[in-house]
């Protein structure tokens, strides 16, 4: 993959986690507590760093960050990025 094709994939992301989610229909009988649980099952998900022109994810320590870091969770950074070879990130 290219680097303009995932940082776009990691904005998507990274906007993606930040719309609520809150039924489509509008009704108010939806209950909020099920946008909580969601936003609660993917805490339980493990967070990794990738850069703005990387290719690889790291542990949020990796010296590699030391100029962008943004927040992914592991599932989506192993469909686009490889493991880095110095922090040994979760695969």
């Amino acid at each position: 993959m290219t680097q303009t094709v995932r940082l776009a994939t990691s904005l998507l992301i990274a906007a993606l986690l930040l719309v609520p989610t809150v039924g489509c229909s509008g009704d108010s009988s939806v209950p909020v507590a099920s946008a909580a649980a969601a936003t609660t099952t993917d805490k339980r998900e493990i967070t990794v760093y990738v850069t703005r022109t990387g290719q690889k994810y790291h542990r949020g320590s990796c010296r590699h960050l030391a100029r962008s870091k943004f927040p992914m969770p592991l599932s989506e950074a192993k469909r686009a990025y490889d493991p880095c070879k110095v922090c040994s990130p979760p695969r």
